[in-house]
C-alpha cells in the first residue's frame, strides 16, 4: 500500500507510522537499525519525512537501510524562524533541537491557551509556548536515566539499579536513596517550571503536555503538582506530520 512514512530518530530508539490519507495505520519501535521492521515489506512510501537528534552517520545509516527498501529519499526535517503560527524563540533558529520544534507545533495545532511541553527521554527538555504561538525558550537537562548512569559511573561504590521509587521519603539504604533523590531532583525541577509559567502567563490557563520514553515515571509528579496532564506519546510524529504539510505543501 501506498502513503507516507515518518521517522523519529532519537537517540535510544526510533519511531515510525505509516499514514494514508493522513490517518495513522500502522505504527511501532524500531530497535535494530540494521534491521526494517518486517511489516515494512507491505509498503510501498511515496514520501518519507524524518526527524532526527542522531549523530551524523547514524542518520546516514537510517539512509542506507532505507535506499535498500526503496527508492525514496528521507527528508529530513529543519528547524526555522517561524511554521505554522510558531515563533521559534532561539537566536540562531536552525539551532533548536528538531524534536523540541516539532512538539511546539503539535501543541500549537492542538491547544488554543499557553503550553508548557515536558519531554522525557534521554534528555529532559522543557518548552513554553504562549496562546499566539511564540515559543518562550525552554531548558535542557540530562534525563533521570542519564542521571542515574552518571552517578554510578563517576563513583566507586554507588553502582545500584535505577528502579522507579514507590515514595519520596528520605532512603534508609543507598539504591533507594539515589533513586529517590533523583526524582525529588526531577520534582523540583518541574515547581520551578511551574513558577516560570505563572510568571509567563499570570491568571492564565497553562496546559501541561508531557511525552517522551520517560514520561510515565514524571507522569505522577506532574499530576500533583499542575492537575491534568496531557499524556501524548507521538506528539513529535504528530508535529512532523504538520511540518511536512506546512513547509512542503503536501497532503
Amino acid at each position: 500500500m501506498s502513503g507516507l512514512l515518518l521517522l523519529d530518530c532519537g537517540n535510544s530508539r526510533i519511531k515510525w507510522q505509516w499514514r494514508c490519507a493522513g490517518s495513522v495505520k500502522e505504527q511501532g519501535v524500531w530497535t535494530d537499525v540494521t534491521m526494517p521492521p518486517a511489516v515494512w515489506c507491505l509498503m510501498n512510501p511515496e514520501v518519507i519525512w524524518g526527524s532526527s537528534v542522531r549523530s551524523a552517520d547514524a542518520q546516514q545509516a537510517v539512509e542506507r537501510i532505507i535506499g535498500q527498501l526503496w527508492d525514496v529519499p528521507v527528508v529530513w526535517a529543519a528547524s526555522t524562524a517561524q511554521l505554522a503560527g510558531v515563533v521559534n524563540a532561539y537566536l540562531c533558529p536552525e539551532r533548536l533541537g528538531i524534536d523540541r520544534w516539532l512538539t511546539l507545533l503539535a501543541c500549537r495545532e492542538r491547544f488554543m491557551g499557553p503550553c508548557v511541553i515536558v519531554d522525557a527521554g534521554t534528555a529532559l527538555t522543557v518548552d513554553f509556548l504562549g496562546a499566539d504561538g511564540q515559543h518562550a525558550g525552554g531548558y535542557i537537562i540530562p534525563g533521570v536515566g542519564l542521571m542515574h548512569d552518571a552517578l554510578c559511573q563517576g563513583t566507586a561504590r554507588l553502582r545500584v539499579p535505577w528502579e522507579l521509587p514507590q515514595n519520596m521519603l528520605p532512603g534508609r539504604q543507598t539504591g533507594d536513596a539515589i533513586n529517590r533523590g533523583l526524582m525529588l531532583l526531577m520534582a523540583g525541577m518541574l515547581r520551578e517550571v511551574q513558577q516560570q509559567a505563572q510568571d509567563l502567563w499570570p491568571g492564565k490557563d497553562v496546559q501541561w503536555v508531557l511525552t517522551g520514553g520517560d514520561a510515565s515515571i514524571l507522569g505522577s509528579s506532574l499530576n500533583r503538582l499542575c492537575g491534568e496532564v496531557h499524556q501524548l506519546p507521538d506528539l513529535v510524529l504528530d508535529g512532523l506530520y504538520l511540518w511536512g504539510k506546512a513547509s512542503l505543501y503536501m497532503g
